[in-house]
């Protein structure tokens, strides 16, 4: 065995990517990839995400109490590594990588069309995790592409894994 002291938490990876949607108070999307989230409760249903403190998904999801999980497919796996990489200080993604805006079924944040599930959050909890803010959210939607899900992904779906760094792929078998 060897010690690993550098990035330890990547121990936990491949992770699947979601692309997070969020919105600023005047209405501009933003959109940021986690490959850091989980479920955290069943009843009621909750997810958590870990954002940077300096991103600017981190005050839109402050500001506005809400938040989007969009899980990409492959097609999707560029956008995913530019809404990894990219400042939404910076950039306004939308509109730059062409991002098409889909209307929440339960909230006001978009959803990124082309995705291939959904979950709408509002903020049930934030807490300090150090160099990340960890944001619970109470899944208000939950919907998945019939075709690659149903009750789970199955082996067609084509999920987007990271593997830490800038490292993006898929799992070709469970």
């Amino acid at each position: 065995m060897q010690e690993v002291r550098k990035y330890p938490y990547r121990i936990l990876h491949p992770s699947m990517v979601a692309i997070i949607s969020t919105m600023d108070l005047s209405g501009t999307p933003n959109a940021c990839t986690v490959a850091w989230s989980m479920p955290v409760s069943s009843n009621p249903p909750l997810v958590a995400i870990a954002l940077q403190k300096k991103h600017k998904s981190t005050k839109n999801i402050e500001e506005t109490k809400e938040f989007v999980i969009n899980i990409p497919g492959k097609p999707m796996l560029e956008i995913a590594k530019i809404c990894g990489s990219v400042s939404g200080w910076e950039v306004n993604k939308f509109q730059k990588y062409h991002l098409e805006e889909q209307p929440s079924k339960a909230i006001k944040t978009p959803r990124i069309a082309g995705s291939i599930g959904y979950m709408e959050c509002t903020l049930f909890a934030k807490y300090d995790g150090g160099d990340h803010y960890i944001f619970v959210g109470e899944i208000k939607v939950a919907e998945a592409d019939e075709r690659y899900f149903k009750e789970t992904w199955n082996e067609n779906a084509e999920l987007i894994f990271h593997y830490g760094g800038d490292k993006y792929g898929k799992v070709v078998k469970y």
